[in-house]
């Protein structure tokens, strides 16, 4: 006979199960499956030993899961702090990562924030970019990046309009 939690496990393992199917649909999925991460493992390992940083404190994250973070802010134009907030909430980003569901420790804002900064500072940041529209490309396929800056002007439209009323 099961025990309680042998049945809630698999009640779980079976609703993940009916989630991947609706999340290998969504864009990101599709995304990931056109593009070779591992392709940008060097070119950002060898630009961030050239900054010679020292390791203070924990160990880094794995340098193409803090890149997929900031494809998938400027994917869907969420800033920093957004990212932070979105990604153990969202299975579909969870999935897209590489990471599990509710076990995996993500990356603060800072931290997010920090590994952009250096991939502008080391200066591959446009040509990482550039690389992927082109993997996209070859396929047939072309990214439409949001800018946050102007779905932030929106927000902030709706809402000066809602407080005048």
């Amino acid at each position: 006979m099961k025990n309680e939690s042998e049945n809630q496990t698999g009640l779980i393992d079976w609703y993940l199960i009916g989630l991947d199917k609706i999340v290998e649909k969504l864009p990101l999925a599709r995304i990931s499956k056109l593009i070779d991460w591992e392709n940008f493992r060097r070119p950002i390992e060898e630009a961030f030993e050239r900054l010679k940083l020292k390791a203070v404190g924990r160990p880094p994250f794995d340098c193409i899961l803090m890149f997929k973070i900031i494809f998938l802010g400027k994917f869907l134009g969420f800033n920093y702090s957004r990212l932070e907030i979105e990604i153990p909430i969202n299975y579909s980003y969870i999935k897209f990562l590489g990471l599990s569901f509710g076990t995996t420790v993500i990356p603060d804002e800072s931290t997010i924030r920090a590994f952009n900064d250096n991939l502008h500072r080391v200066g591959i940041y446009s040509k990482l970019f550039e690389t992927i529209d082109q993997m996209l490309l070859c396929e047939g396929r072309k990214i439409q990046y949001v800018n946050p800056q102007k779905a932030q002007s929106k927000i902030t439209t709706i809402r000066s309009k809602s407080k005048k009323s």
